[in-house]
C-alpha cells in the first residue's frame, strides 16, 4: 500500500469506460498528498517497532512509550484528516467530462466524503482503544518496578 501511495498516487482513484471513452477521477487531492510523509513516518516507525518486538519478544517501558507516541500520532493525523476540507479528490470539476450528470456527481461526492469521514471515525475509535491499552500496559510496567 505504501509503495503505491508513494510511487504511483495518481493511479489511486476511480476509472471507468463510457461509450468507448476512458474516464479517471483521482481519489486524493493535492492536499492529501502533503500528508504522505507523515503517513510514511508513522508506518515505518510502526514496522520497525514490530520487528524489534518480534526479535525481543517482550514489551519494555521504551517500546510502550514508542507505541503510545505512534498511537497519538495516528490519532492526530486522523483528526486532521477529518478537519481538513477537500482532502478527497472527487470534485464537481473532476466529473465534468464524465458521463455523470452534475446531480449524480454531487451525490457521489457527498457519499464519498461521508464514507471517508465514517472510516476515519472508526480508525479514531480503534486507535483510541489501542492507546488506552498501551497506557494501561505502561502503568502496569511502571508499577512492577
Amino acid at each position: 500500500g505504501l509503495a503505491i501511495l508513494n510511487l504511483y498516487p495518481e493511479i489511486l482513484g476511480m476509472s471507468f469506460f463510457s461509450d468507448g471513452d476512458f474516464f479517471f477521477v483521482p481519489m486524493f487531492s493535492d492536499i492529501f498528498l502533503k500528508f504522505v510523509p507523515w503517513i510514511n513516518a508513522i508506518f515505518l516507525i510502526e514496522i520497525v517497532l514490530d520487528i524489534y518486538l518480534l526479535r525481543k519478544a517482550i514489551w519494555t517501558i521504551g517500546t510502550r512509550i514508542v507505541n503510545i507516541i505512534l498511537s497519538v500520532a495516528s490519532l492526530t493525523l486522523a483528526v486532521v484528516f477529518i478537519r481538513t476540507t477537500d482532502i478527497i479528490g472527487f470534485t464537481a470539476e473532476s466529473f465534468a467530462n464524465s458521463p455523470f450528470n452534475p446531480e449524480q456527481a454531487e451525490k457521489f461526492i457527498t457519499i464519498a466524503n461521508v464514507a471517508f469521514s465514517i472510516s476515519l471515525i472508526v480508525v479514531i475509535i480503534i486507535v483510541s482503544i489501542e492507546l488506552i491499552k498501551a497506557v494501561i500496559g505502561l502503568v502496569r510496567s511502571l508499577n512492577k518496578k
